[in-house]
């Protein structure tokens, strides 16, 4: 198991500075995932990671072994490292056997194709061409093709961003069954903030080219640095509110607060409360705030509903519910908030 270390790193596109002194540690045998919005640099850290772009400045290590620091590199074909684009970049002349032993030698191939697509599901497709497959199989060729070498790394690229909703919650689940079989480290970069919460170990949110924060899902979920990361991960309700010791006032009445070992705050803060924090109730409730329902979004066992707060700031706040509660747009409803918050200083 390898762990891949980034100290210091920096990357430019000529005056464009795309990543900015990005440190990252990935335990040997974890799944890291990299969240970003498009254009934070996702992208590019996993493309210096794999040797396709050397950095500026700064020091890339793979188990233990320095790869790149900014004056020599290691080429990427002898970095061990295996990869896994978006499109799965298949070739379309090659069989589906073809493609996962391309590059190995030539007594490896057969033997080691019929091996990794058992390992991936694929089984009995080995002379189908790309063309033939459907998106989710390409990607699951992809694996196979990544992991034909035996790599101490595989880097994942937004591989499942073509597929459909289910099909991509699927695939990803057996993908990060099958590397953590595998005792594989791996970096998924997504933009998904579903995605990164269901499969990784841990998670790196990357905002303009600096990592912002880096924990557990339920550590970065539940208790977030600031208020930009509360952001990136998850639905976030963010408040205004006069903060007295451990309680705080906002426009949805009074709600405990958490400290987690940041201390007392007094004063005007920002407040997060998750949706599933709010509760809604179909009649006048004593504590509880008037609101009118902006926009409902159904998925069967809940939905996610976005509430206007009938108060002088007309805040708009958004409220998980059970899938049975009958709502329709432009219904009157009364919402009460559930601490403890976090909350941060204005």
């Amino acid at each position: 198991m390898s762990t891949i270390e980034l100290c210091s790193v920096c990357k430019s596109f000529g005056a464009v500075r795309v990543l900015s002194d990005v440190g990252l540690t990935v335990a040997g045998g974890s799944i890291t995932a990299v969240l970003g919005a498009s254009g934070s640099g996702k992208t590019t850290m996993l493309r210096l990671i794999a040797g396709f772009e050397q950095l500026d400045r700064g020091t890339i290590a793979i188990g233990g072994q320095l790869l790149d620091d900014g004056q020599r590199s290691v080429r990427p074909q002898q970095r061990g490292v295996g990869y896994v684009p978006q499109d799965g970049a298949l070739f379309p002349h090659l069989t589906v056997a073809g493609n996962v032993g391309f590059g190995l030698a030539r007594g490896q191939r057969v033997e080691k194709a019929r091996e990794l697509l058992g390992l991936v599901g694929l089984e009995g497709l080995e002379h189908r061409y790309p063309h033939e497959l459907s998106g989710g199989q390409q990607q699951r060729v992809a694996l196979a093709r990544a992991l034909a070498i035996e790599p101490s790394v595989v880097l994942l690229d937004e591989p499942f961003s073509s597929l459909d909703a289910s099909l991509r919650a699927e695939l990803g689940r057996d993908v990060a069954t099958i590397l953590r079989a595998r005792a594989t480290t791996a970096v998924l970069v997504t933009h998904d903030q579903s995605e990164a919460l269901a499969l990784a170990d841990e998670i790196a949110v990357l905002k303009d080219g600096r990592v912002l924060a880096r924990d557990s899902p339920r550590s970065l979920y539940r208790d977030p640095p600031d208020l930009l990361a509360a952001g990136a991960i998850g639905e976030a309700n963010i408040l205004a509110a006069e903060a007295r010791g451990e309680r705080a006032s906002c426009a949805l009445g009074e709600v405990a607060l958490s400290t987690n070992g940041r201390g007392l705050l007094v004063g005007t803060v920002r407040l997060l409360l998750r949706p599933e924090q709010l509760t809604l109730h179909l009649e006048l409730t004593s504590g509880a705030a008037r609101a009118r329902v902006l926009e409902l979004r159904y998925h069967g066992h809940d939905a996610l509903a976005r509430l206007m707060l009938e108060h002088p700031d007309r805040e708009t706040v958004l409220a998980r519910v059970p899938g049975e509660m009958a709502l329709e747009r432009g219904q009157e409803v009364w919402v009460s908030a559930g601490g403890p918050a976090q909350a941060w200083a204005k």
